[in-house]
């Protein structure tokens, strides 16, 4: 017996068909994704900027070879109470690790998790990644609205790569060590996700659909 297919139906059949394609292509690429870190992994306490001050909680990381896209950052917790903020990426505008003169990559608003333990990440993804080149410096962190605790853990050594920014306060910013109020000499518990850059044959994958609608016109 001898079937035949309709337009549609072969279209929703290739239509599939790449997407099963697509994902399994990156399966490779997230499997191979990269924790950029500063802390040690353990909880000495928790920050926040408060006093009704919004302000920015940073990390700086440089990046690594073949890591070059950062597509989430993530956060550990030194309360859980479903308070918002937005998680922020910057490029670094002369790549000397400072944030001075940061360009802002991606912005989103997210929330904390309303309940769980102390020193255990939660991980929100960039609505747009940033993609870098190898050496660059870029940071990862948080926006503090005014009179939200976020209450970032910090660890046990470091706070050079940390930096806390005020916006329009006529306070300075500077790294958590150094920044007026706070002076520790710690890591803010906050991580970024990277993946490898596609390969060619993905990116090939990838533009398919764009190729084929216009052989199709």
């Amino acid at each position: 017996m001898v079937t035949h297919q309709s337009p549609a139906s072969r279209a929703q059949f290739a239509a599939l068909a790449l997407t099963l394609l697509t994902s399994a292509a990156l399966l490779p690429q997230r499997a191979n994704a990269f924790t950029y870190s500063l802390d040690d992994g353990s909880v000495t306490g928790s920050v926040s900027i408060g006093g009704g001050t919004e302000g920015y909680l940073l990390n700086a990381f440089q990046v690594v070879p073949g890591q070059t896209i950062v597509t989430a950052a993530e956060f550990a917790f030194g309360v859980h109470d479903g308070a918002s903020f937005d998680i922020v990426l910057f490029r670094d505008g002369n790549n000397d690790g400072d944030p001075t003169d940061a360009t802002l990559v991606s912005q989103d608003t997210v929330a904390k998790p309303a309940s769980g333990p102390t020193g255990v990440f939660t991980s929100y993804a960039f609505s747009t990644p940033g993609t870098f080149t190898a050496g660059d410096w870029f940071f990862v962190g948080a926006f503090e609205p005014a009179l939200t605790s976020l209450a970032i853990s910090y660890d046990t050594a470091g706070g050079l790569s940390s930096w806390v920014s005020f916006p329009g306060a006529a306070f300075p910013g500077g790294t958590l060590e150094t920044a007026p109020f706070f002076s520790f000499p710690n890591d803010f518990m906050i991580r970024a996700t990277a993946i490898p850059e596609p390969t060619t044959a993905l990116l090939a994958l990838l533009t398919l659909p764009l190729a084929l609608r216009r052989r199709r016109k």
